[in-house]
């Protein structure tokens, strides 16, 4: 007869199966979108506007402007590439300069501009003429919905000008134990975050990488002090930084690749995310209805979805999924659209054949990317690309 264990071990050998079918049967935790990829690469329309380092749309999504190494500022038809209008920006010995950062004013008359000798334009954009010059250090740049502030981030902090008067002073300085790389204003216009590398800083355990102000509450006198309203509390150096649309959350990004999602009333962090694509964020940009935020992924764009805080795409030049170096990030208006340029290359050509980005045999280092969004969901389906 069998021994009276043979039936415990026939148990405990039905239990040991059953367990091995469904670790093998069953999806494992660790299956994650970032091993097994379920989202689509979206290659990229077009490509074109050879040599350019900033690119921003109008507010009516009708122009799409882009800054070039040749010291140009040209202005695009968005819908068909078709060059409109061009912009010469020049530095302190009056020869073209580099342009390295365009934006516009929410209403659209107005365009400013940075250059790679930290100078910066304030041009009517009807007029086609630079209608206030700032001689002032300037690493970044942001312009007030409103149009009549202006801020520029230089080695320590930002300064604030008003661009209605006629002072050659600045409004306000927001003072920041670092160089302010990226700054950005509310949709309300009454908060500006600030962010920066302290990286060339002797004294990092100084450092602030991270601040809001609240503008509602500067230093009456000239050339007065902001008073910040949150510090953030990073401890790596910070490059980008933006507002939701609705002005309720930031996000930020920096050099250890994790995109940091805080909240603006409280300066509370609320998430960060990361991916193995991304190990350093250059730019990052919300869509108009704050459903997708576009990261800088090393040669990639990453888009999140923010409702399930999973990644939704990768936006490549082409279907391997690979480009170039994206550097800066708009969305158009409508949010159908995502233009990236990238650094480095040669002057931009001044009539662009639409198109002809993705059918080229070699795909130029530096220009405009153009990309069809996938619409933020729970799960997202490739865009069609033409």
């Amino acid at each position: 007869s069998a021994p009276p264990y043979a039936a415990l071990l026939g148990v405990v050998g039905a239990i040991a199966l059953l367990v091995v079918l469904v670790v093998v049967l069953l999806p494992s935790s660790e299956e994650t979108p970032e091993n097994k990829q379920p989202y689509p690469v979206v290659a990229a329309t077009d490509i074109f506007a050879e040599g350019t380092s900033g690119v921003a749309f109008s507010p009516d999504g009708e122009t799409l402007a882009t800054g070039g190494e040749d010291g140009k500022v040209r202005l695009w038809n968005a819908a068909t590439r078709e060059l409109r209008a061009t912009l010469t920006e020049k530095n302190w010995s009056g020869d073209p300069s580099r342009v390295v950062g365009v934006t516009f004013g929410a209403d659209g008359k107005t365009l400013a501009t940075r250059t790679g000798t930290h100078l910066v334009g304030v041009w009517d954009v009807a007029r086609r003429r630079e209608v206030r010059r700032i001689e002032e250090t300037a690493y970044s740049l942001a312009l007030s919905p409103d149009g009549k502030r202006i801020a520029l981030g230089d080695s320590a902090g930002a300064n604030l000008w008003d661009l209605g008067g006629r002072s050659e002073d600045p409004r306000a300085h927001l003072s920041q134990n670092l160089r302010a790389t990226d700054m950005a204003f509310s949709p309300d216009g009454r908060t500006l975050a600030s962010v920066g590398d302290f990286s060339d800083q002797r004294h990092q355990a100084d450092n602030e990488p991270a601040k809001l102000w609240d503008l509602t509450r500067l230093d009456p006198r000239p050339y007065g002090q902001g008073d910040p309203r949150h510090d953030l509390a990073l401890e790596d150096v910070t490059y980008a930084v933006a507002f939701s649309p609705d002005g309720k959350t930031l996000a930020t990004g920096g050099q250890d690749g994790g995109v940091r999602l805080w909240d603006v009333a409280t300066g509370r962090l609320k998430a960060t995310l990361t991916h193995r694509f991304v190990t350093e964020a250059r730019d990052l940009a919300f869509s108009p209805d704050g459903r997708t935020l576009a990261v800088t992924a090393d040669g990639r764009v990453l888009l999140w979805n923010l409702a399930d805080r999973k990644p939704g795409a990768i936006l490549a030049d082409d279907e391997t999924g690979f480009g170039a170096d994206v550097r800066e990030l708009a969305f158009s208006p409508d949010g159908r659209f995502l233009a990236g340029s990238t650094a480095g290359g040669g002057a931009p050509e001044e009539t662009p054949a639409p198109g002809t980005g993705t059918d080229s045999d070699a795909v130029e280092d530096s220009g405009v990317r153009l990309w069809k969004v996938p619409k933020a969901t729970g799960t997202t389906a490739p865009a069609a690309t033409s």
